[in-house]
């Protein structure tokens, strides 16, 4: 309810509003998902090292930077690769507010 209820989130060690990391994982998702060309063919394999280093405010407004980190062919798909990226998501303030780490599997160009 701390969440919601600015009295409750006030006693909390937010000092205020926030909202669920759940919730910017999602905004971060959607972002994510909106802006990339190969979402429409990439299947998620996982998420690691998701964290929130820092909470996300009423009126925050969000950027999503993608890092790939690594790729490779899938050995199981020849018609496919596996990427390795890294999402960070940050605030109007430069602030993180979020990072992850996953894998993707990837239709791979000229084949």
């Amino acid at each position: 309810s701390f969440h919601l209820d600015p009295a409750k989130a006030k006693k909390t060690m937010f000092k205020g509003l926030i909202a669920s990391g759940w919730y910017t994982a999602a905004i971060t998702m959607r972002l994510f998902v909106e802006t990339l060309n190969f979402a429409e063919g990439a299947i998620g394999l996982g998420v690691d090292e998701l964290r929130w280093p820092n909470p996300v405010r009423p009126g925050d407004a969000l950027k999503v930077e993608t890092e790939i980190v690594n790729l490779r062919p899938s050995q199981s798909r020849p018609s496919s690769g596996i990427i390795r990226l890294r999402n960070t998501t940050r605030n109007q303030r430069g602030e993180i507010v979020q990072t992850m780490l996953a894998s993707a599997l990837v239709p791979r160009r000229g084949l």
